[in-house]
């Protein structure tokens, strides 16, 4: 099955809803938990990337209320812990009065009195549905397929968190946001439409911890964000201000960068001037130095240099904006090597016919021995394959090493 198949199945929900009306109709319905682990486990494997991508081109049309917007006040109340209990009700599931009686939840309720008991159980409930833990059946809650699977024993932790973040992209409150953050700066308090200022403040730390997962998750993948304004409520005020939560930092901000040259430094190049060097026979302007050694990377001006990456190609080993130490190519061998080249044909996601990629021998055609520049992330690109007729018209400048 492709991403695009599984994104169609994914936020189509069929795939679920499916196991959830057997679940349902049949008393005896055993769910199939390898079959939805390893669904799961594909569905975590498509990264952030492929997902805006999916919405860019299928966006969520439906709009959101204020049951979308997250009250809830932890993470592990409405996974772990609501996973635990529904589990052992079982068919029948439970309405919001039992979930927010049942033992679990003691720690959440700062007054457990009994009329807390159906709010406590109605946050819980509404935000596992948001994360794909729970469905409701009339009046009554439901251990989904996913929660099943969910229960911490068959996926890993990572994964947990990777499924979660992609679960909330179904979402149309938190999709509106996480669509938008992308390109510019989003105040959440002017999307919590039909909540007073004081709700608005209240659910906040809520809506966060939920982003959070996503942020994570974009950050790890070098998608790069910008601000997010917080709405906090001043009680004695009666008001709402911003905080502001700051967006991915730079790579070259755990650097100092260095105008002139000092010894151990490494050269900082753009892609461009990097694969000048092989067009001109002379050393390129570099962009400034670099000190590893408080990295713990040992590496000099002579044998080695940096270039930062651009696009997503070679997802998930380097993310866009990454910082790449290379090696420079002096004749080692190139097979299955990442490699920093100029070849003839045009990279439009470099925007030149400078690229990185794998280097891999295809064989012999026609005599003649054929080899691919390949991307990593094979989805979205396609390799740029080169023969012997191209001669000199590519060239591998440097091997790589790592991302910094």
């Amino acid at each position: 099955m492709t991403h695009n198949e599984l994104l169609d199945l994914f936020f189509s929900r069929s795939h679920e809803n499916l196991l959830h009306q057997q679940l349902l109709d049949e008393q005896n319905f055993v769910v199939p938990v390898e079959d939805v682990k390893n669904y799961m486990v594909a569905v975590t494997g498509i990264s952030m990337t492929e997902f805006f991508n999916y919405l860019d081109n299928h966006p969520v049309v439906e709009d959101y209320t204020s049951k979308d917007i997250t009250q809830c006040g932890s993470l592990k109340a409405c996974t772990d812990d609501l996973c635990e209990i529904l589990l052992k009700a079982g068919h029948d599931g439970l309405t919001n009065m039992e979930i927010g009686k049942s033992e679990v939840y003691a720690q959440y309720l700062r007054v457990p009195k009994k009329e807390t008991w159906s709010r406590c159980g109605s946050r819980q409930g509404k935000t596992a549905q948001q994360l794909g833990l729970a469905f409701s059946s009339g009046r009554r809650w439901h251990l989904s397929v996913y929660g099943y699977v969910y229960a911490y024993s068959l996926l890993s932790k990572r994964q947990q968190h990777q499924f979660l973040s992609r679960a909330l992209l179904r979402n149309p409150f938190y999709a509106e946001i996480l669509m938008r953050i992308r390109f510019e700066e989003v105040d959440l308090a002017s999307l919590m439409r039909g909540l007073s200022p004081a709700s608005k403040g209240g659910r906040s730390a809520s809506v966060l911890r939920m982003l959070q997962l996503c942020l994570d998750e974009m950050d790890a993948e070098g998608i790069k964000w910008y601000d997010l304004h917080v709405p906090k409520y001043n009680a004695k005020r009666k008001e709402l201000h911003d905080v502001v939560v700051s967006g991915t930092k730079d790579a070259l901000d755990d650097y100092v960068v260095n105008e002139d040259f000092f010894q151990g430094g490494v050269p900082l190049y753009s892609v461009k001037a990097a694969c000048g060097y092989f067009v001109e026979h002379e050393v390129p302007q570099q962009d400034g130095w670099l000190d590893l050694s408080a990295k713990g990377v040992r590496a000099n001006s002579k044998d080695y240099f940096i270039v930062r990456a651009k696009g997503d190609s070679m997802l998930p080993k380097i993310k866009d904006g990454d910082l790449c130490l290379f090696k420079w190519y002096r004749g080692e061998s190139l097979y299955n090597q990442i490699v920093l080249t100029q070849c003839r044909d045009y990279d439009e996601e470099y925007e030149s016919s400078y690229t990185i990629k794998k280097f891999h021998y295809d064989g012999y055609e026609a005599g003649k021995r054929t080899v691919s520049l390949q991307p990593l992330n094979k989805e979205h690109y396609q390799n740029i394959v080169l023969s012997e007729d191209d001669g000199c018209d590519y060239k591998t400048i440097g091997l790589f090493v790592q991302v910094l």
